[in-house]
């Protein structure tokens, strides 16, 4: 992954270093270091923003209410990414259906 191909991934999709940034659980000057060269991502980050350069994860945008909101979410739950949000969200909603509702599926 490149300097180059992170810039040209930003702006083709009309993102701000800091909206990269939140997407990829990161500041702002984190996403200047990966467009300067002088540092890679690692560890989640790369993980996340590779999966946006192949096309595997989609960017949907947020209204500023909804992005409010899942910003509030976040700090709270005390995870650090948006991904880890929505994974304990989507596996805590699926724990608490009863046991019954295959049947009615």
């Amino acid at each position: 992954m490149t300097a180059e191909k992170i810039r040209a991934f930003r702006t083709s999709k009309g993102l701000t270093q800091e909206e990269l940034g939140k997407l990829c659980g990161v500041g702002k000057s984190s996403v200047s270091q990966w467009e300067s060269g002088a540092t890679e991502p690692s560890g989640p980050s790369r993980v996340i923003l590779e999966d946006y350069l192949s096309g595997e994860r989609a960017l949907i945008p947020l209204t500023p209410l909804e992005e409010k909101l899942l910003n509030e979410l976040l700090q709270r739950s005390g995870l650090a990414t948006r991904e880890e949000l929505l994974k304990k969200l989507v596996l805590d909603a699926i724990a608490a259906e009863p046991a019954d509702s295959e049947s009615a599926r």
